[in-house]
This record gives structure tokens, sequence and C-alpha cells, in this order.
């Protein structure tokens, strides 16, 4: 049974979401940063009859990440879905995603990799900085022209909402270089916790 979760079910949420914390940081950091009750974001439970959680759906904005420890309830959450207007992207660990081929259209797919830092007693913390600045708000515009430019990467029609709203809640970190006074370089965090 697909139901919307809220914030007396969160310790149960996290709980299941925390058996695979990297593969869900964005599910874990999203409720932690934003919660239960947003314009926009929602989250969904799959509770089989015993109240055990089957799977979860967060919606970002137009971006949907389904997460099951197995198979998922992906007819059930594709109707959510297919209902919504805004749907821009629907994005997971790849043996769940998949299951949402029958239900959900894709327009174009794109298989990306995954990485942890577990240790980072090999990073150079004395590496230059010398250019290296970080970005506010009034940086956006230049940002996000430089990302247009960029033939692999997909800009969506909420890049420009989700950035501003990363950086104005300090959720995301974006720092950037210069030549002259034209941005040609970029990095981002796009979701950031605290280990659980």
């Amino acid at each position: 049974m697909i139901v919307k979760a809220d914030q007396t079910m969160h310790e149960k949420v996290m709980n299941y979401l925390s058996d695979e914390p990297a593969l869900n940081l964005f599910i874990i950091a999203d409720i932690e940063n934003f919660g239960y009750e947003t314009d926009f974001q929602d989250i969904w439970i799959d509770l089989d009859e015993a109240g055990e959680i089957q799977g979860i759906l967060l919606r970002y904005m137009g971006n949907y990440l389904p997460y099951a420890k197995g198979t998922i309830n992906a007819k059930d959450f594709s109707e959510i879905i297919n209902k919504d207007t805004t749907y821009e992207m629907l994005s997971g660990k790849k043996e769940i995603t998949e299951q949402f081929r029958p239900y959900v259209k894709f327009e174009q797919t794109k298989e990306t990799y995954f990485a942890e830092l577990k240790d980072n007693s090999l990073l150079n913390k004395n590496s230059s900085r010398e250019g290296i600045q970080q970005a506010g708000l009034k940086d956006v515009d230049s940002l996000i022209e430089l990302k247009l430019q960029i033939k692999e990467f997909t800009i969506r029609a909420t890049a420009r909402q989700s950035l501003e709203q990363a950086l104005k809640t300090k959720t995301g970190r974006t720092y950037f270089m210069k030549e002259g006074n034209i941005v040609v370089s970029c990095a981002s965090t796009t979701a950031e916790n605290y280990p659980l």
C-alpha cells in the first residue's frame, strides 16, 4: 500500500534508508534538509501488511528518486509519477529504475557512475586554491551559461531553481574559476548530509 510519508514516519524511513546510506545520499539529504512538508518535495512509502517499508519514492521538484532493497512496487509508484506534469527525471540505482520501464515514459536514458570517498587521509590539503571562488546567488547566470555549453550536460528546466535553492539553503556548494570575466570551470555538490 502506497502512503504519503510524514514526520511521524521519519525514524522508520531513515532506518530503511540507512542500509545503503551512500546510494541514498540524495533521499537522506533532502529529507534532512527539507523534511516532509514542502511544496517542492514529497515522499511516499510502500508498506506491506505488517506495516514494514518495502520501497520509497522521493519527489524533489520534477525529479523522482525511487529506492527499495529488491523489487519495488514500480507500477503503483509510476501512477504518481505519470500524474505529475512537472516530471523531468527518474534517477537512482539501475536495478531499481529499470523496474519502471514498462510504466514510465523515458525520452532518454543516461547511465552515470557513483563514487564514494570513504577515507580522506590521502587528499592533498595543501593544494593551491588560487583563483577558486565559492558561488553565490549573483553567480547563477554565469554558471548556467557555462553548463549550457557542455554537450554532455543535460540542463533541465528546473536547473536554475535547483541551483538557487542549494545556494540559498546551503544544502549544496559550488566553486568556480574564471578567465577574465568568463566562468570556465565549476564543481558542485548536489547533496550533503552527515553520516548516519
